[in-house]
């Protein structure tokens, strides 16, 4: 079987995103089952100039289709932008989709008309749809007019974030992921206000990982409430800087509004680090089955404060972290390679 995967270019591994490292277990999944691999990298950005655009984005990626697409099995891409250039392909088309986009998540509108066109792209050439979470299925199935059959549900986990025993807690609350309006870090930085003012929680402090356009918003946030030197940032750090990042937390608070999978609350659960989450939001429950759930942000704050001050609690909810991570995603091959051999097989 030769398995053609569109996937964006190989990102380095201080700023590895949840899509890439999704497209590099697909890509170690067919390697190690045996399978042929023909991999198409594709990078959309103007700002190596428009010649750069146009060849890394449309020229270069257009041309490996076209001179392997006779002998491919199996064509992924492995986000949904990635479906652009299905209509150029022969073979099987599998497409997943990581997160059902929404108008108010305050991307940009031409970001946000692209995802809309290589969705709509996806939906209409896909042979199989890979749904990231039971969630993103059911918004699939209400956004767009498919076939439930046509969906499959398939979770991943990321590999190599463990528990690291020379490592011990710090007086650190910690957030992660992209700095947008749908993370909402500014409630994630109202409730660690409100734990700093527990005489006994005030020598904590909050560190956010990440980068994104909402990052000055922030600081001009943290500035009005008086917390400059409580509140700090990082970005681009590596998976063992990660790993090491999510052991020395206490918390990691998920203020998060909407995910497609949810891989911050499963990276920090692997490491040993209880997470707290808002229950109205739309975030899968089988991702969030050992996360602690707060009605609003005054509960979070509450719960913050409690888990912080007893170490019992805090060992219960580390133990059904590891517990609960350690089963999620275990039949993310066997899942995926029935996908592909059920589309060879109709193909017969």
């Amino acid at each position: 079987m030769k398995i053609q995967i569109i996937r964006s270019k190989s990102e380095d591994d201080s700023s590895k995103t949840g899509v890439g490292i999704y497209a590099d277990l697909i890509e170690e999944l067919i390697t190690d089952t045996g399978n042929e691999t023909d991999v198409i990298p594709f990078e959309i950005t103007i700002r190596k100039g428009i010649w750069y655009a146009l060849r890394s984005g449309a020229i270069d990626p257009l041309g490996k289709i076209l001179a392997g697409r006779k002998d491919a099995d199996i064509v992924h891409a492995v986000f949904e932008y990635c479906s652009v250039y299905f209509p150029f392909t022969r073979a099987k088309r599998v497409v997943t989709f990581h997160h059902v986009v929404g108008k108010d998540e305050k991307n940009s509108k031409k970001w946000f008309l692209t995802w809309r066109l290589a969705a709509w792209i996806a939906i209409v050439f896909a042979d199989k749809i890979v749904a990231v979470s039971p969630q993103t299925k059911e918004e699939i199935l209400h956004k767009y007019n498919v076939a439930p059959e046509k969906v499959e549900v398939v979770i991943h986990v990321p590999k190599g974030l463990r528990v690291i025993d020379s490592v011990e807690k710090e007086h650190i609350i910690g957030c992660m992921g992209t700095i947008n309006k749908r993370k909402n870090f500014s409630a994630a930085i109202r409730v660690f206000a409100s734990v700093s003012t527990d005489c006994e929680l005030r020598d904590y402090r909050m560190i956010i990982c990440g980068k994104g356009p909402m990052k000055e918003s922030l600081l001009e946030q943290i500035r009005f409430t008086g917390l400059e030197g409580k509140v700090s940032f990082i970005q681009d750090i590596t998976k063992d800087e990660m790993a090491l990042f999510y052991n020395k937390c206490s918390v990691i608070l998920n203020t998060s509004s909407h995910e497609g999978l949810g891989l911050a609350t499963v990276e920090a659960q692997m490491c040993g680090t209880p997470v707290l989450y808002f229950e109205d939001a739309d975030i899968p429950k089988e991702v969030m089955v050992a996360a602690v759930s707060c009605i609003n942000e005054e509960d979070m704050s509450e719960k913050a404060k409690k888990i912080l001050k007893d170490q019992t609690r805090m060992e219960e909810l580390i133990g059904e972290g590891l517990e609960f991570t350690n089963t999620l995603g275990n039949d993310f091959r066997e899942k995926t390679l029935a996908i592909y051999n059920s589309l060879l097989d109709s193909s017969r």
